[in-house]
């Protein structure tokens, strides 16, 4: 399975159960013919790196715009195609583009786990997820003293995809709970279709919370960019079906 084709299973299945919360969730958002424009909007100010493209683009019913950055681990030989610490740096670039909130979600292919013990299976949420959600948050301390770690406002998640979990009313993706106490990713208690952390984004941009105009900036010329571009796709698909009619 493509990375792609997960995603927009994702998409689907999201709007399909969170539809009081999301207006539109889009796929693979290209936004790098913006480049020269955002430069010129920026000048002399030093333009930010842009992503070639936002993996998933929500639109709340309450307005809200968020992104998420996903990474889709599958298995390769011994090991993962992926390493942990993947998307962190394009999360953090997202941040800059001023939506109200951005997220970072791993998505762990179901075979990475077969044939393997509870004990492994853990290890490898461990190791990636774990390690990647310990060095986003704050880690905290039993004196409750955070330190050597980001805690920057980015949302964070792992989930699984396991086709073999779709059932009438089900989902082939379920998000792996995170145990807060001892501050790891547990495996025992998966519920297939389990998806709600996916509607609650808990840490808001800090670019929006400071109002920072160059962010602003950037998040209204994607956004017109994007209406322009639905417009334009409505008005193709208006006249096709004109010309299909008078045929």
């Amino acid at each position: 399975m493509k990375e792609k084709d997960v995603k927009t299973k994702l998409a689907k299945e999201l709007k399909r159960k969170f539809q009081h919360v999301y207006k539109d969730i889009q796929v693979d958002v290209n936004i790098k013919h913006l480049s020269k424009k955002l430069e010129q909007i920026l000048d002399p100010l030093p333009a930010p790196k842009l992503q070639p493209d936002i993996d998933l683009l929500f639109t709340h019913v309450n307005n809200m715009v968020t992104v998420t950055e996903v990474k889709y681990f599958r298995p390769k030989r011994r090991s993962l195609n992926l390493s942990y610490y993947e998307g962190l740096s394009q999360a953090l670039a997202l941040l800059q583009y001023g939506f109200d909130a951005v997220s970072l979600m791993y998505i762990f292919d179901y075979k990475i786990f077969l044939s393997r013990t509870k004990h492994e299976k853990e290890q490898i949420l461990q190791q990636y997820g774990g390690h990647a959600w310990r060095f986003i948050r704050k880690m905290v301390d039993r004196k409750r003293r955070a330190f050597g770690r980001l805690g920057v406002g980015l949302d964070f998640t792992c989930v699984i995809y396991d086709p073999r979990f779709k059932k009438p009313r089900g989902s082939e993706f379920q998000v792996v709970p995170m145990n807060w106490r001892r501050q790891t990713l547990k495996i025992q208690n998966l519920k297939p279709g389990y998806l709600c952390p996916l509607k609650d984004w808990k840490y808001r941009n800090p670019f929006v919370i400071n109002n920072d105009r160059t962010a602003k900036k950037i998040r209204d010329l994607i956004l017109a960019d994007l209406s322009k571009n639905k417009k334009n796709h409505k008005m193709k698909n208006k006249h096709r079906r004109s010309k299909q009619n008078r045929s």
